[in-house]
């Protein structure tokens, strides 16, 4: 048995959602929707903290001196969170840099826009921390302070000098500079992404860039200094947080026994009814379902017949299923 959630509903549903596949019907194979859109996310912020909790709010919009959103569209994508930094733009001038290969709503916006070629990011960050190194913009104390392989990172962005990178982003060189100086030279520096960077073949490696930028410039535990990753779905950070999806409430981890014991205690359920790793993912379930390995399954509030590739096949899939529930508002869904 399977379930397969979203990211469209309340905090309060994915915790109750969560305790009750987890803590009472026992299923290890429990997913998200949130994996199509947020698995780069996740395993960035783990590479680098440790941890899928993001290191920022929106409330960083309010305290920030510079920004810069790779791949992300806010004006058209995420109306309610750019009109809240419309508003922060509007009290406190601060340079908006946008790097997208297209010339969207918010690059129009922008002090700034990096038009790179498609699947650059990576190396436009590695210049960029080229640059902050190699004109000691860094923030030693911060850095032997807060972490750890400094002279791994510097090593890895001694080959992309700028004259490189602008070859093969397809961007002015002395713009790279300009914008690693006025990133750096900032009291407090955030980034924010979405889309344009999780749902590529290098995305979890263009999250650690953001993060590597952020940690090498002091700024992760600032107002104002952050990498923040804006969600594609309205709660997919209650899918991530809450939902016992990929381990237990508040980030913690199914490998851990103590994790494990924790929540059990809270739970009044017995550590040893939980599965100690996660089960499969979305991408994973349904050729389980092919080969007859999961006979039912459970949708919450998500379509795969729209989210997923090759419709003619998740439909035949499906059908090959003893038991199916769809949990939808609407009753004209494919699914149903």
């Amino acid at each position: 048995f399977a379930v397969v959630s979203t990211g469209q509903i309340l905090t309060e549903e994915f915790y109750t959602l969560g305790k009750l596949t987890r803590g009472l019907i026992g299923t290890n194979n429990y997913d998200g929707n949130t994996t199509l859109c947020m698995a780069s996310a996740v395993s960035g912020y783990k590479r680098s903290f440790g941890s899928d909790g993001p290191p920022g709010c929106y409330g960083d919009f309010e305290h920030t001196h510079c920004l810069m959103a790779w791949g992300s569209n806010l004006p058209e994508q995420h109306p309610i969170i750019y009109w809240r930094l419309k508003e922060a733009l509007e009290k406190r001038k601060f340079p908006l840099i946008v790097i997208d290969p297209r010339v969207t709503m918010l690059a129009q916006f922008a002090d700034i826009h990096l038009p790179i070629r498609p699947g650059t990011d990576v190396v436009l960050q590695n210049a960029l921390m080229h640059v902050i190194l190699a004109e000691g913009l860094e923030d030693k104390n911060y850095i032997a302070t807060n972490t750890t392989g400094i002279e791994d990172l510097r090593a890895e962005v001694a080959n992309w000098d700028p004259t490189t990178a602008a070859q093969i982003c397809g961007i002015d060189e002395d713009t790279i500079r300009h914008v690693a100086r006025l990133y750096a030279r900032a009291p407090a520096a955030m980034h924010i992404w979405c889309m344009g960077i999780n749902q590529s073949t290098h995305g979890s490696d263009g999250v650690v860039g953001m993060n590597n930028l952020a940690l090498l410039t002091g700024n992760i535990g600032k107002p104002g200094g952050t990498a923040l990753s804006i969600t594609g779905q309205c709660n997919a950070m209650g899918t991530r947080e809450w939902s016992s999806c990929s381990g237990l409430p508040g980030y913690r981890a199914l490998e851990n026994p103590e994790h494990r014991a924790e929540i059990g205690k809270f739970w009044n359920v017995d550590p040893e009814f939980f599965p100690k790793k996660r089960g499969l993912f979305q991408t994973d379930i349904f050729p389980a379902i092919e080969t007859g390995q999961i006979k039912g399954l459970w949708l919450v509030a998500t379509n795969p017949l729209t989210s997923m590739p090759n419709t003619p096949r998740i439909r035949k899939t499906l059908e090959k299923l003893e038991f199916l529930v769809v949990q939808d508002s609407y009753a004209d869904m494919e699914s149903n």
